[in-house]
């Protein structure tokens, strides 16, 4: 096997390591939108040929999880019941871009 490919299955593990790893955290749309994120990237993996590329969206799939474990007990309290706290508005912005990201890379042709 060539290293694309040990870094294609590698890949292919972190991503949905970093799917269902979202699930043990109390934020149930998180969740389902970053499982859906995690399965696109999961599709292009099969025809990325840079290890590099792979690598970074690797790195990135992993921050918000890390905001999650490290951030949650204190940022997440609010003041009010109907407001959303600036924790959840985080891990919205982290979704958009990941989600965009994801479709950005869907969407791009490899020029080799």
């Amino acid at each position: 096997m060539k290293l694309i490919d040990y870094t294609r299955v590698f890949a292919f593990l972190a991503f949905a390591g970093s799917a269902f790893l979202s699930t043990v955290f109390h934020y149930p749309v998180f969740t389902i939108f970053w499982f859906i994120t995690m399965m696109l990237f999961m599709a292009k993996l099969s025809e990325e040929r840079s290890e590099l590329t792979i690598l970074a969206f690797i790195v990135l799939a992993y921050i918000p999880l890390g905001l999650i474990a490290t951030l949650s007990n204190y940022v997440s309290k609010i003041d009010e019941p109907n407001h959303i706290s600036y924790f959840a508005w985080l891990l919205i912005a982290f979704v958009c871009a990941e989600l965009l990201l994801a479709l950005t890379w869907i969407t791009s042709t490899n020029n080799e």
